[in-house]
């Protein structure tokens, strides 16, 4: 249940999955924003829906922002990370270093679920068998495809009183 858990939401944006979240119940959430008018957005919103006693927000790169928010033993019921599609990372794709850096850290707590969306080209379902059997048991991740908002678990999208960030994603299905 979302209600008084702690959320996480990377690669935020406007902010409208953790806001959704606080709307719904959760006790917390923390942004990670490192774009300077999302961040901007971000607050906005937050002021706009009088919630700045229920959030934080991380002005940061979101790997350098797991990597603080896991050594200061902070963890989440849920996890959302919204990473640009198919962006490249050193050898590999951000979203994949996003799966590798949550798998093996803390942050998730134990019957914590993790959401990342990614275009479906990136094959993430790969690497989440590969990568990560090694996470906590309990745990549970999932990818999230352009197009497959209607899963259950996921909050409606986007909320119609938001300032939407300008580079809004085509989320047609391929």
């Amino acid at each position: 249940s979302i209600e008084d858990s702690r959320f996480l939401d990377l690669f935020a944006g406007s902010g409208a999955m953790g806001l959704e979240a606080l709307s719904r119940g959760a006790k917390s959430a923390v942004f990670v924003e490192n774009d300077k008018y999302a961040a901007q957005c971000i607050e906005e919103n937050i002021k706009s829906l009088d919630v700045s006693k229920r959030v934080r927000l991380l002005r940061k790169d979101c790997l350098k922002a797991i990597k603080s928010l896991s050594e200061s033993g902070d963890s989440f019921d849920f996890i959302y990370a919204d990473p640009p599609y198919l962006e490249t990372f050193k050898e590999g794709l951000l979203s994949e270093e996003v799966l590798r850096m949550i798998g093996s850290s803390a942050l998730l707590k134990e019957n914590g679920l993790f959401i990342i969306e990614e275009d479906r080209k990136a094959g993430l379902d790969r690497i989440e068998r590969d990568t990560l059997a090694r996470a906590q048991s309990g745990q549970h991740f999932d990818t999230v495809f352009p197009g497959s908002y209607a899963q259950p678990h996921l909050p409606q999208l986007p909320l119609p009183f938001l300032r939407q960030h300008v580079n809004r994603r085509d989320f047609a299905a391929p």
